[in-house]
C-alpha cells in the first residue's frame, strides 16, 4: 500500500466479480493492486469489508495509511518501497484502526507484478484479519514465556514418553540442556530402584487421570537424587483425545531433607543419636502387641550407670556427656538390627530385644555390662571408669502392659543398684509384682508423710526478659525433704507418685501453698509464677478447676498472676480434655505455658487448639544452640509459629552468654536456666 502518492484515484471498489467477492468473503481477506505508472489503486470489496470503509467513502493511500498504527506506518511504507524497487515480496502484521473505531490485527502481502504492455508493472497485495489468530498466538507467547521463566521445571511428554518439550527450569533441576532431553525417554530422570515409574505415570494420566503433587525421586544428570513433587495432567487436542502429558516439576529436596532432620530430632536423642523415650515407647506398645498376636517372647533391658552423679559433680557434665556418647556407642554395638536401642533421659538407656528368651536375654544383659566395664571413656586426656546395673523384664503373650514392663525393669534395675551394682538381675513377671509391692511401700509412705507434714518446699528460678534483661516472671519448682533435712529432687519422687495415684495430691498442695504465697507477696516482692501441672491432674482430676478458683477468690489473688505449665506431651496424649482445661482456665484470668515445647513432631499443629500464651521451648534445643545450626533453624521456626499466634516464647537450660546472644537475634522473649539465675528456696509455705 505504500507507494502510493497523494494523486492515486479509484479509490472504490474495483469490478471483481461474484466469484471473487465470494472467495474474499469466506477467507477474511481483500485486495488491493496500484499500476505504478499512473498511480491508479484499486480496492476489492473483501478489503473494504476488512476495514469497514462505508460504501460512500472514498479510500486513497492517505486515507488507508491513517488506519494504520503510527508504529507500524513506517515499516510498511519501507516494505512496499523495497518490494516496487527490487521485486522482492513482503508480509507484515499490521494494527490498524478501522473506520468503525474497532482495532484489529493484519496480515498485508504484497508484491511487483509485470506484464509485456506495461513496463512498471503493478503492486498487488491482499489483507487479512488475523486478529483472533494474533490474539491467540500472544497468548501462546505470553505462556511460553511464563512457561520458559518458571522457576519449576515444566515438560511435556508424547504417549510412549518421548520428551517433547523442557523448560529453562528443568534444565536447571535435572542438568539436562533442552536440545539433549527434547527427544530422549522420560525414564531418563528415574534413578535406581524407580524403574518403571515414569511410564506407569504416563499410563495413568494417558487414561485421564490427573495426578496431584505426587512426591518421587528423580534423577540428576550428574548422578545426584533429589526430590520431587510432580503434577502431571493430560493433554487433549481439539478433539478431546489425549495425545500426551504435561509434568510440572518441583525440588522439594531441602523441604524433605529438613523434615527428616525434623523426624529425626522428634524421635531421637540430640546427644547420643539414640531413640528417646517417646519413640521407645511407641515401638514397646508396638512390638508388645505383635507379641500377643504371634505368641513370641522378648524382654525389656533397663540400664543406669552407676555413680553417674559423682562423674558429674566431680569431673563436669561435660565429661559426664563423654560417658554417656560411650555408653550409647557400646549399646549400638552390642544388639542387634532388630532389636531397639534408646537413651530414655539423663543416665538411664533401655534395650528392646525381640524373639529372644529369658535366659538369651539374661545373657545379653551380661555381655553387655562387661562391655561397658571394659569401654574406657576418656575426658581431658584421661581415661574414666564406667560400669553399669542392669535390669531385665522378659514377657511373652501374656497381657501386660508397656508402663508395667518398664516398672519391671527398673525394679529389676534397683535391685541390681542395692545389691552392689555393676550386675544384672532377671525378674521374672512373678518377681516383679512381689518386688513392685516391697518397693512401693517406702516411697508410698514418705510421699503421704511429706504431705500430711508440709515437707514439700517451693523453689523460685527467675525468668528474665531478655528485651530488658529484668525478670519478668519466674518457675516454682518442687522439692521434698527428707528425715535428715536434705533436699529431694522431683525426679525421684514424682514418677513413683505417678504411678501411685498420688500426683493429684501433690499438684493440689502446689497449687495452694502457690496462691498462698502470691497473696502474701506483693508484686514488688513476687512477680507472676509458673506452676506445673502433670498430665494425669490435667486430664484426671476433676477437682483442680474448682479448687484453683475457690483459691484465688479466697486469697482475692489476681489470676493474671499465676502461669500454669502443661507439657507438650501430656497435652498431646489426650488433646480433648487439655482443650477443655485450658479453655476454663484461661476463663478464670490465668495464663497457660507449653513446656518442653518441640519435642512432638507435630507439636506446631497442637497450638491451635490451645489458648497458649507461652510455649517454652524444650532445653534440648538451646543446650547445644552455640554448636548447632539445626538447633538454631528449630529455634527460629518456632518463634515465627509462635510471633505469628501471638504467643511468647521461652527459652530453658540456657548456660552462657553465647546462647543469650543467640537467643535475643532469634527473636526469643524470655530465658531460664543456671545462667540466668537458680532455683532458690521461697521457704516452707502455708495456706493460712
Amino acid at each position: 500500500m505504500d507507494g502510493l502518492d497523494r494523486g492515486d484515484v479509484g479509490g472504490r471498489a474495483g469490478s471483481d466479480g461474484p466469484l471473487l467477492a465470494e472467495a474474499e468473503r469466506v477467507a477474511a481477506v481483500g485486495s488491493f493492486s496500484r499500476e505504478l505508472g499512473s498511480g491508479r489503486m484499486t480496492f476489492s470489496s473483501g478489503f473494504r469489508r476488512i476495514f469497514a470503509a462505508p460504501a460512500d467513502r472514498e479510500l486513497s493511500r492517505d486515507v488507508v495509511l491513517e488506519r494504520v498504527h503510527p508504529e507500524d506506518r513506517e515499516l510498511l511504507e519501507r516494505a512496499v518501497l523495497s518490494a516496487e524497487r527490487s521485486g522482492e515480496p513482503y508480509s507484515l502484521e499490521l494494527r490498524i484502526r478501522r473506520f468503525d473505531g474497532r482495532q484489529r490485527t493484519i496480515r498485508a502481502r504484497g508484491m511487483r507484478v509485470t506484464d509485456p504492455d506495461d513496463e512498471l508493472g503493478r503492486l498487488v497485495g491482499t489483507v487479512q484479519d488475523i486478529t483472533e489468530e494474533a490474539e491467540e498466538r500472544a497468548v501462546r507467547d505470553l505462556l511460553s514465556y511464563v512457561v520458559d521463566s518458571s522457576d519449576d521445571a515444566i515438560l511435556t511428554a508424547s504417549a510412549d514418553g518421548t520428551i517433547t518439550s523442557w523448560n529453562r527450569g528443568a534444565e536447571r533441576l535435572y542438568g539436562h540442556p533442552a536440545d539433549e532431553a527434547i527427544g530422549a525417554q522420560a525414564s531418563v530422570v528415574e534413578p535406581p530402584g524407580r524403574e518403571g515409574e515414569q511410564r506407569e505415570i504416563l499410563r495413568r494420566v494417558l487414561s485421564g487421570e490427573s495426578i496431584d503433587h505426587l512426591e518421587t525421586e528423580h534423577l540428576r544428570r550428574d548422578g545426584t537424587q533429589i526430590n520431587v513433587s510432580l503434577t502431571v495432567s493430560p493433554v487433549r487436542d481439539n478433539s478431546g483425545r489425549i495425545v500426551s502429558a504435561a509434568v510440572i516439576a518441583r525440588d522439594i529436596t531441602e523441604r524433605v531433607g529438613y523434615e527428616m532432620r525434623l523426624r529425626h530430632l522428634a524421635d531421637h536423642d540430640q546427644l547420643t543419636g539414640l531413640v528417646n523415650r517417646r519413640r521407645f515407647d511407641e515401638e514397646l506398645k508396638r512390638e508388645l502387641a505383635r507379641a500377643g498376636r504371634h505368641a513370641t517372647t522378648g524382654a525389656l533391658i533397663s540400664l543406669d550407670v552407676d555413680n553417674f552423679k559423682q562423674i558429674n559433680d566431680s569431673t563436669g557434665h561435660a565429661a559426664g556427656d563423654a560417658v554417656l556418647v560411650e555408653v550409647a556407642s557400646v549399646l549400638t554395638h552390642r544388639f542387634r538390627s532388630t532389636d531397639v536401642v534408646a537413651r530414655l533421659g539423663g543416665d538411664e538407656f533401655a534395650v528392646l530385644l525381640v524373639d529372644v528368651s529369658p535366659e538369651d536375654a539374661r545373657h545379653a544383659a551380661e555381655d553387655l555390662r562387661e562391655a561397658v566395664a571394659a569401654s574406657r571413656p576418656a575426658f581431658g586426656g584421661k581415661p574414666l571408669r564406667v560400669t553399669a546395673s542392669i535390669g531385665v523384664a522378659p514377657f511373652d503373650s501374656d497381657d501386660v502392659t508397656s508402663a508395667e514392663l518398664l516398672v519391671n525393669a527398673d525394679l529389676a534395675m534397683y535391685a541390681a543398684k542395692d545389691a552392689g551394682r555393676n550386675r544384672v538381675v532377671l525378674y521374672s513377671p512373678t518377681q516383679a509384682r512381689h518386688a513392685r509391692t516391697l518397693a512401693r511401700q517406702p516411697w508410698s509412705d514418705r510421699i503421704r508423710e511429706a504431705l500430711e507434714q508440709d515437707n514439700f518446699v517451693l523453689y523460685l528460678q527467675p525468668i528474665i526478659d531478655l528485651s530488658s534483661g529484668r525478670v519478668s516472671h519466674g518457675e516454682l519448682l518442687l522439692r521434698m525433704r527428707d528425715r535428715n533435712g536434705r533436699m529431694i529432687a522431683p525426679g525421684a519422687f514424682l514418677p513413683t507418685a505417678e504411678r501411685l495415684g498420688l500426683i493429684h495430691q501433690i499438684d493440689r498442695w502446689v497449687v495452694q501453698h502457690a496462691i498462698g504465697l502470691i497473696a502474701r507477696s506483693g508484686e514488688d516482692d513476687l512477680p507472676p509464677v509458673g506452676i506445673n501441672l502433670s498430665g494425669d491432674t490435667v486430664v484426671g482430676d476433676p477437682q483442680m478447676l474448682a479448687l484453683i478458683e475457690r483459691e484465688l477468690a479466697r486469697h482475692a489473688v489476681d489470676p493474671d498472676r499465676l502461669i500454669f505449665e502443661v507439657t507438650e506431651t501430656a497435652a498431646i496424649a489426650n488433646m480433648r480434655d487439655a482443650s477443655s482445661f485450658a479453655r476454663d482456665l484461661t476463663e478464670l484470668g490465668c495464663s497457660l505455658a507449653l513446656d518442653d515445647f518441640g519435642t512432638g513432631f507435630a507439636s506446631f499443629n497442637y497450638l491451635k487448639h490451645l489458648p497458649v500464651r507461652f510455649v517454652k521451648l524444650d532445653g534440648e534445643f538451646i543446650q547445644n544452640l552455640p554448636r548447632s545450626e539445626i538447633d538454631e533453624h528449630m529455634v527460629r521456626a518456632i518463634v515465627a509459629l509462635a510471633q505469628g499466634l501471638g504467643i511468647k516464647t521461652v527459652a530453658e537450660w540456657v548456660s552462657d552468654d553465647e546462647t543469650i546472644r543467640l537467643l535475643r537475634a532469634n527473636a526469643v522473649d524470655y530465658a531460664q536456666g543456671f545462667h540466668v539465675g537458680r532455683p532458690a528456696p521461697v521457704g516452707l509455705l502455708t495456706t493460712a
